[in-house]
């Protein structure tokens, strides 16, 4: 049992608390460069806490349920197992439901001053850009967390809400640039 002793989840998660705030940084970066575009269309802003929160939480779950596999030697640790199309797809169904309900919580709000093109594709483009990249980052950060001996749940976990911070900034802005332009 002293594989979960609390001494080796904080030991295995300090060098990446620092990597996740060098990360953050970078993300706010971005959204400061732009962030004269994006005060012209208050809707992406509205969307940019949810989606980042979505892709993160899906990540995570992903990265969760792959680390049981792992441990419990259902999958071996190698890159090509790192996708399971299956999990994915559901992780992907539950994040389209919750895109839809902000669509429809949103959207009344913004219908007088947002585009309709901007309204219904912005949030499903951001989170699909998003999930795409978590789902795949999850699977190899928790891969390679456990061919280094480390307990994926005490590494991905972080590092994943960390990069769809990034992620889900940068999926905002390409959106804006893609359906602004």
């Amino acid at each position: 049992m002293s594989y979960y002793r609390a001494h080796r989840i904080a030991f295995e998660q300090l060098p990446f608390a620092f990597l996740t705030i060098v990360i953050e940084s970078l993300a706010g970066g971005i959204l400061y460069s732009v962030h004269h575009q994006l005060t012209q269309t208050a809707y992406l802003l509205f969307i940019l806490p949810p989606i980042i929160n979505l892709a993160g939480e899906a990540g995570c779950i992903y990265a969760a349920r792959l680390s049981t596999r792992l441990h419990l030697g259902l999958v071996a640790p190698r890159i090509k197992h790192a996708f399971h199309l299956r999990e994915a797809g559901l992780v992907t169904a539950s994040a389209t439901v919750c895109a839809t309900a902000l669509v429809i919580v949103g959207a009344p709000n913004f219908i007088a001053t947002t585009p309709l093109l901007i309204l219904l594709l912005a949030p499903y483009t951001a989170i699909y850009i998003t999930l795409v990249a978590m789902i795949l980052l999850a699977g190899l950060v928790s891969i390679l967390a456990f061919l280094r001996g480390l307990d994926p749940d005490n590494v991905s976990i972080p590092v994943i809400t960390t990069l769809a911070d990034l992620v889900g900034a940068s999926a905002i802005l390409l959106t804006a640039f893609l359906l602004l332009s």
